[in-house]
């Protein structure tokens, strides 16, 4: 019998570490995930940064979970560039289409967001070089929806 305020699944906010380092801002403070929760109520959706879906109400747990989600430099890049084709891909199936805007535009962006509006500037050089890293990250997804294109049509 579930006590009358239990939930089907509990957010708990992460503190994030990079290259040896807490991140407190860089976009990165308010990072959250879904990690407890009734199995037969809960399901994943989408294909890049999957989502949980609870079917009931969804509470927060207090503490904050600690998320090492990258063991180096090396496979945050790496981790990076699988999640690039699956986004190409995707972005690619509904038939975006691309123009100079999102080569210039938007990766320039995303650095401004996570260095400037989310405090990337706080947390020191690690902070530069994940909005960087975030900013190229932008630039290279829309490079591989055009080198996605080229492998579809064999031009590659």
């Amino acid at each position: 019998m579930q006590a009358p305020d239990a939930k089907e699944g509990y957010w708990i906010f992460r503190t994030y570490h990079f290259m040896g380092r807490r991140i407190k801002y860089s976009g990165w403070q308010t990072d959250k995930t879904i990690r407890l929760f009734q199995r037969d109520k809960a399901h994943y959706t989408g294909l890049v940064h999957e989502k949980m879906h609870i079917d009931g109400s969804v509470g927060f747990l207090k503490n904050k979970m600690a998320h090492y989600g990258h063991r180096s430099f090396d496979h945050y890049i790496r981790k990076m560039n699988h999640y690039k084709w699956l986004q190409a891909k995707e972005l690619h199936a509904k038939g975006k289409s691309l123009n100079l805007f999102h080569f210039t535009v938007k990766p320039a962006f995303r650095f401004f967001h996570h260095y400037i509006i989310r405090l990337g500037f706080l947390d020191g050089t690690h902070g530069f070089i994940l909005a960087i890293l975030q900013a190229h990250g932008v630039f290279t997804r829309y490079v591989n929806i055009g080198s996605y294109w080229l492998l579809k049509r064999g031009l590659r």
